[in-house]
């Protein structure tokens, strides 16, 4: 039985797996049990971009491209490289949109993912607001789309100038 196979099969009375398509599965653990105890765990919200595409519709909530980043909000600037520069766009989320497995996140406004993409990536050193910034607004709905800043460096935009590790 092939991986697919076997991670979508059903099993049979005397315990063996079956083969089965797809539309017919019967939902099943992967893991005899979890990888994480119980203790270690808590709600998240999965975001995910299907390809291909849906119709656009009316959803707001994108993630990547330009955001609709309200013209009174500063873009937000970081650090790459020991340079002060803005950083790259993310993601847009409609709070409205979320589900509610908590009461943390706000029921309504938009919350805008931004992050330095630099070929090091390190967002947990030093000050958070050097790398990585979250932005909340309440009046992002009807904000067009805004264009990067003219400075916004590619991403990737230094190469190492010696290996990181033995070669």
């Amino acid at each position: 039985m092939s991986l697919l196979g076997s991670l979508f099969a059903r099993k049979e009375s005397s315990g063996g797996l079956q083969a089965g398509s797809l539309d017919k599965v019967e939902p099943r653990s992967l893991f005899a049990e979890p990888p994480v105890g119980a203790d270690h765990t808590r709600k998240g919200i999965l975001l995910y971009r299907p390809y291909p595409p849906p119709p656009a519709g009316s959803i707001w909530s994108k993630i990547g491209g330009l955001p609709n980043l309200p013209e009174d909000i500063e873009w937000p600037r970081g650090i790459s490289y020991e340079r002060n520069v803005p950083l790259h766009f993310l993601a847009q989320i409609e709070c409205a949109d979320l589900p509610r497995i908590d009461n943390r996140l706000p029921e309504q406004g938009a919350l805008f993912f931004f992050a330095s993409q630099d070929e090091e990536q390190i967002w947990n050193e030093g000050d958070p607001q050097a790398r990585i910034r979250v932005i909340y607004s309440t009046n992002a709905a009807q904000a067009p789309l805004r264009s990067a800043p003219d400075d916004l460096p590619p991403i990737s935009d230094h190469t190492a100038d010696k290996p990181y590790g033995p070669v």
